[in-house]
């Protein structure tokens, strides 16, 4: 969830029995996790309902009393599937497990090599669990491949690699550099915080900005036309909700 909330701690982790939740401030609002539910259906089938949210927000509520959290503070439920432990599905399906209850996730990504299950030959499905492996499974993966097609596998170089966004040597310097030619052009603090989402992406901002000095029009407290202008152009964004909400 992302509500709406004028809490400016560090991230906050409240427990309740073995469930635990976080709150961890984003902007100006708090996004508050998480919640695991079965999905016994399709992947396709999958979306989010109300009832599982005024769910949550008891549960946070009952964890952290002092967050004040209610139905009107939401601005947003975001969610997706992720794989859960083999035992999950047998329990589920055998009624002792509920849809809204305390469910094991898969922990490790997995790679298999079918092969070895299915008598297919060059053929490798990866399941990852989640975005802070995903470098690392992907190096297994071709790896594995690359056994499997040349006999060894090279020596990875995506580990030492910057991602994109982070090709500088000094992050204060940086910003301090960029600030110099952005606070002529918008408000410091958003300029500030431009810096810090983009990171050396901000140079497209700054060119947009310079061809078109109209772009630095605010079209709301966090979001600028130079903004929507690079989010067409260079992020895929097709839609409304893509260039206000998935950045």
């Amino acid at each position: 969830l992302a509500v709406e909330s004028a809490h400016g701690d560090a991230t906050s982790v409240v427990a309740r029995g073995n469930r635990s939740y976080f709150l961890l401030p984003w902007r100006a609002r708090t996004i508050v996790g998480t919640a695991d539910i079965v999905h016994a259906e399709s992947p396709s089938t999958y979306s989010l309902r109300w009832e599982e949210a005024q769910t949550f927000l008891k549960e946070v509520s009952a964890a952290y009393p002092d967050s004040r959290i209610t139905e009107s503070n939401v601005s947003l439920i975001f969610g997706g599937l992720r794989p859960v432990e083999p035992t999950v599905r047998k329990r589920f399906f055998s009624k002792e497990l509920s849809v809204y209850g305390s469910v094991e996730a898969a922990h490790r990504d997995l790679i298999l090599d079918h092969s070895e299950s299915d008598t297919v030959t060059n053929f490798i499905s990866v399941v990852g669990i989640k975005y802070t492996t995903v470098r690392s499974v992907a190096e297994k993966a071709v790896d594995l491949f690359e056994k499997k097609l040349r006999g060894a596998a090279s020596i990875s170089m995506t580990s030492d690699l910057k991602l994109a966004g982070s090709e500088y040597h000094d992050i204060d310097r940086y910003v301090g550099e960029k600030m110099f030619e952005l606070e002529k052009l918008l408000p410091p603090a958003f300029a500030r915080q431009l810096i810090l989402d983009y990171g050396t992406g901000v140079e497209s901002l700054i060119r947009i900005l310079r061809q078109n000095p109209s772009s630095s029009r605010m079209l709301t407290p966090e979001l600028c036309v130079a903004q929507v202008h690079h989010s067409i152009h260079n992020e895929m964004a097709v839609t409304l909700s893509d260039l206000v909400l998935r950045r």
